[in-house]
């Protein structure tokens, strides 16, 4: 009964942050297809197609995190692959794990492959997923390696997380809007 009272807790704490962060979902199944107009802009002048953020917070103990799913650009799910990506999305979306006032973040590169059977598409997913920890005043880093990542945080004037509009979630705003989103919802939960 425990683990489902976590689950409920988590699974609306992440559709509430989702929506409020990026706008009101679609009705489709936004674990395999990003949301028209939800992008993660880099500096190099591309960008990736993403998820909603979302924030977990487990009952376990674990420390809470700020999850970002993108659609790898190039089809690839190959270790290397990923954490060059990883290097290119972390000065962008540190901000937004900053202003989430998180200690762990978690970068999910989702591959979408089609097949048919009997002339009937069917699409299937399959996604890498790294962590990234800060603990205590150590910087950022992988938390399977241990490597630190890049201090130079972009502005958002450079670099920006769009909503399902297009428009520019600036990470101040999106702090303030997830630290009330999570507050309101401790309230509601209860101890």
């Amino acid at each position: 009964m425990a683990c489902a009272a976590q689950g409920r807790r988590v699974l609306a704490l992440a559709l509430t942050i989702a929506t409020l962060s990026c706008g009101a979902p679609e009705s489709r199944n936004d674990d395999v297809r990003p949301e028209r107009g939800r992008y993660l802009r880099l500096p190099a002048g591309d960008s990736l197609s993403v998820m909603p953020l979302k924030y977990s917070a487990l009952d376990d103990g674990s420390p809470p995190s700020l999850t970002l799913e993108y659609i790898a650009p190039d089809g690839r799910l190959d270790s290397a692959s990923a954490f060059a990506m990883a290097d290119r999305i972390w000065p962008v979306f540190a901000p937004y794990v900053e202003a989430s006032k998180v200690h762990r973040a978690v970068l999910v590169r989702k591959v979408r492959d089609t097949t048919s059977f009997a002339h009937v598409p069917i699409q299937t997913s399959r996604s890498f997923g790294i962590a990234i920890v800060r603990r205590a005043s150590e910087p950022w880093q992988y938390e399977a390696t241990g490597k630190p990542l890049s201090t130079s945080i972009l502005p958002d004037s450079v670099a920006s997380l769009t909503d399902g509009t297009g428009s520019p979630i600036s990470a101040a705003s999106f702090g303030t809007t997830i630290s009330a989103t999570i507050a309101s919802m401790q309230k509601l939960m209860g101890p």
